[in-house]
């Protein structure tokens, strides 16, 4: 899976050893806790555009029913990063 983030929303100084930060976006309609979200770097590739930030991810970490199991962490992870491609194309429309 492919998305596209604004490149503001990394921050590399919060990252852990094992995981890339990004800033978490407004209010969804799935309330889910704090201001950052974590991608493993394992499953994750960050790809540097000019405008933007190419986040490709692995479908065994995004894939909310992957193997037959629901998975609601994945799912929580695959509203973050659509909420986050979401307010990159906002910036680009409005542009």
């Amino acid at each position: 899976m492919i998305y596209r983030f604004r490149k503001q929303d990394r921050d590399e100084a919060a990252d852990f050893e094992t995981s890339y930060s990004f800033k978490r976006q407004g209010p969804t309609k799935y309330k889910r806790g704090g201001k950052w979200f974590t991608l493993n770097k394992k499953a994750t590739t960050i790809i540097e555009r000019e405008d933007h930030l190419e986040i490709q991810i692995q479908d065994w970490y995004i894939n909310c029913n992957h193997n037959g199991k629901y998975n609601d962490q994945a799912y929580a992870r695959q509203l973050d990063c659509e909420d986050c491609q979401a307010e990159y194309l906002k910036t680009i429309k409005n542009e």
